[in-house]
């Protein structure tokens, strides 16, 4: 599988096979756009898949340290890829590999947690007709959140790695309602929701 493309983020160069690309360059970009001039020691970049948006916030000096979680093998594959070509970031980059969220003990403590998580809840034939060449079970595994169980896992367990005044930005499809009553039903709080270039929002979450 491992075909490798190159990302060039500032001084990082991403690798990643392209049936691992779930938009994340793009997403990546957004959220430098939304955090510019803003600082964060430990970042959680969940769901991470190649560690676009991870490895772009290091880049950009936005954060300190990164952990990238991930539970797709060929992903870690990519970001270990990553750390082998640039080992002047090695000692700022933590790698989970694991299913979701519940499995971080709570020594594992982030400033900030940013994600790009699955945005359907089935699949979507409309939205698949986007992605021709990209094998539909290359696709569902990207793009499909079966009845939003990700997600409801997601925030059944975070709080427990959240530090004092942590806020979650999470990158969702527009207007997806289910999302905010997910939220909601464990306690947190969707502050704000700003429109990307990208034609998502990012919600700002912090827990009541």
């Amino acid at each position: 599988m491992h075909v490798q493309n190159i990302w060039q983020v500032n001084d990082i160069q991403v690798h990643y096979h392209p049936l691992n690309d779930g938009g994340g360059r793009t997403f990546a970009i957004d959220y430098i756009n939304y955090l510019q001039n803003q600082k964060y020691n430990h970042v959680l970049e969940w769901c991470a898949g190649p560690g676009f948006i991870g490895f772009a916030l290091l880049a950009s000096g936005i954060c300190d340290h990164v952990t990238l979680l991930e539970c797709d093998e060929n992903a870690i594959i990519d970001i270990n890829n990553t750390l082998d070509s640039n080992p002047h970031i090695k000692d700022n980059v933590t790698v989970i590999h694991t299913d979701n969220i519940q499995s971080l003990s709570e020594t594992h403590q982030f400033n900030l947690i940013v994600g790009n998580p699955p945005h359907f809840k089935q699949f979507n034939s409309q939205q698949y007709m986007f992605f021709k060449n990209m094998p539909k079970e290359t696709w569902n595994r990207l793009a499909v959140d079966k009845n939003w169980h990700i997600h409801t896992e997601f925030f059944a367990h975070i709080d427990k790695n959240m530090s004092q005044l942590c806020e979650i930005i999470l990158l969702e499809n527009v207007h997806n309602n289910e999302i905010h009553k997910i939220a909601e039903k464990f306690n947190f709080n969707i502050v704000s929701s700003t429109a990307t270039e990208s034609n998502h929002e990012l919600l700002k979450i912090v827990k009541f």
